[in-house]
């Protein structure tokens, strides 16, 4: 999919639907990217640059790996394309860091009941939204897949991961989907953490539209200094959708 082309784009969400190639379908699966944007919507300015462009503002690489993955497997993707310091559309709405006070911000400093709704209407509500509209319309997908990438320095704390798998281990159909993906990824002497580098979040995003539904929900997580070229979105993205090819596989038989 070239830049532009088949996306669905309003201010605050992005769905581009599946490119689907011969006669084969696409892979039964929706990708979503919850922190793919460092965007700030008008009102929401003041933040340092050196918070904006690093992690605390967005998944670095991260959009450019899903939008790879989606065009290997003819899957769709759904993205955020508002900056996680306005809100976290990857938390659930009872989440202390839905919108994040720890910055220092001034724009989060004096967030009140009533400028917290109108984020969750404004900015919130439309993303998920926009998933549900996608999964209502697409009766066999088989589940969602969250891309995320992850700090590599973590409290002054270097972390060994290359990758990680996040999902429910009370979850059959979770546990086979990463336990594929594990296998894949370690097969090819990466350091693949097992529901780390992040623990499962509770009412997240993987949560609300996978286990909500009854679809597999797994999380990749890759280290975002692996991945701050296009080159190596490009080549994590194939070795992404190989592994889950492999998964999806099991489908076929």
């Amino acid at each position: 999919m070239t830049e532009g082309e088949g996306k669905n784009v309003t201010d605050v969400v992005v769905v581009e639907p599946p490119h689907v190639q011969g006669e084969g379908g696409g892979a039964r699966l929706l990708l979503l990217c919850d922190h793919a944007s460092n965007r700030l919507p008008t009102g929401y300015e003041g933040v340092p640059d050196t918070i904006l462009s690093d992690h605390g503002g967005w998944d670095i690489g991260a959009l450019g790996i899903a939008r790879v993955v989606a065009r290997e497997l003819s899957a769709g993707l759904v993205w955020s394309n508002c900056s996680r310091l306005v809100i976290d559309v990857n938390r659930g709405l009872r989440s202390e860091q839905l919108i994040r006070r720890d910055w220092g911000l001034a724009m989060n400093a004096g967030v009140d009941d009533a400028e917290r709704q109108r984020r969750i209407d404004l900015f919130y509500q439309p993303y998920h939204r926009a998933i549900d509209e996608v999964l209502d319309g697409e009766g066999s997908l088989l589940g969602v897949i969250a891309i995320h990438t992850f700090t590599p320095i973590l409290r002054g704390e270097r972390r060994k991961w290359e990758a990680g798998l996040i999902y429910d281990r009370g979850r059959a159909a979770d546990l086979e989907c990463a336990s594929v993906l594990l296998e894949f990824l370690r097969g090819k002497n990466f350091c693949v953490g097992d529901n780390e580098p992040y623990p499962v979040l509770e009412g997240d995003s993987l949560a609300q539209h996978g286990e909500g539904r009854g679809l597999v929900g797994v999380g990749i997580e890759v280290r975002n200094d692996l991945v701050r070229a296009e080159a190596t979105q490009e080549a994590w993205g194939v070795r992404l959708a190989e592994g889950l090819r492999g998964w999806l596989e099991n489908f076929d038989r």
